[in-house]
């Protein structure tokens, strides 16, 4: 059977986070905390009594939002929540300030306040992460985080549970050849093929094309063709 590297060294390489709207900052956690870590600093700061800690680990929770604001760079702001109320704001100020110097009318600068008011919040249905938030703070939550590294090659693909299958389906095929091996699993999206065996390093990799989705077949397929690498 299949051994599967659990060495942090698979993970994809990390770029540096500029963290521009200080969500790690103000949360107390690094730019690569785990989602355990985010819950834990959030229930350590009592984030439930805190609107903005709440609404920072709702969006650092969300893998797309996480990615779309680990890439903002050095200068620009993630257009979230408190940013536009932040613009919101600043145009109240403007609008204001050019009526009291006389370069509007009364009735612009009301319109511009009627056009300028805050949107009333509409109430939406719970994420499964809102739902995580509304509890007690001491429940504990248990950690969903992917228990192995993994490679990405030519793609930002990280469906944890379809490459969790696929580690499953590998370990099922590997066990009927009988063979030992060291293996790592990752999605590739250069690859023409529904999936791939190469080489990193010193590390075997049994690729998935980040577009197919894990099949006994498809495992089978790739546990023969690994198991002739040497």
């Amino acid at each position: 059977m299949a051994g599967f590297s659990t060495c942090l060294e698979l993970v994809a390489p990390s770029r540096f986070v500029w963290d521009v709207n200080s969500y790690y900052r103000d949360l107390g956690v690094a730019s690569d905390a785990t989602r355990r870590e985010i819950r834990e600093a959030y229930q350590r700061r009592n984030g439930w009594k805190s609107d903005r800690l709440t609404y920072i680990v709702s969006q650092l929770l969300n893998s797309k939002v996480r990615a779309k604001y680990d890439s903002c760079p050095l200068g620009a702001l993630l257009l979230d929540r408190y940013v536009l109320e932040w613009m919101r704001l600043e145009q109240v100020k403007k609008a204001t300030e050019m009526y009291e110097q006389g370069k509007i009318s009364q009735e612009d600068w009301e319109q511009s306040m009627e056009s300028l008011a805050p949107e009333p919040e509409v109430s939406q249905e719970k994420s499964p992460v809102d739902e995580n938030l509304s509890e007690s703070s001491a429940k504990v939550i248990r950690d969903v985080e992917w228990p192995w590294g993994f490679y990405l090659w030519g793609t930002q693909c990280t469906d944890r549970e379809r490459l969790r299958e696929w580690q499953e389906l590998l370990i099922e095929a590997f066990s009927e050849t009988k063979e030992v091996r060291v293996i790592a699993v990752g999605f590739s999206g250069d690859m023409a093929s529904p999936w791939g065996v190469q080489r990193v390093g010193y590390q075997l990799v049994v690729f998935l094309n980040e577009h197919e989705q894990p099949t006994e077949a498809l495992a089978r397929e790739a546990s023969r063709v690994a198991s002739e690498w040497r």
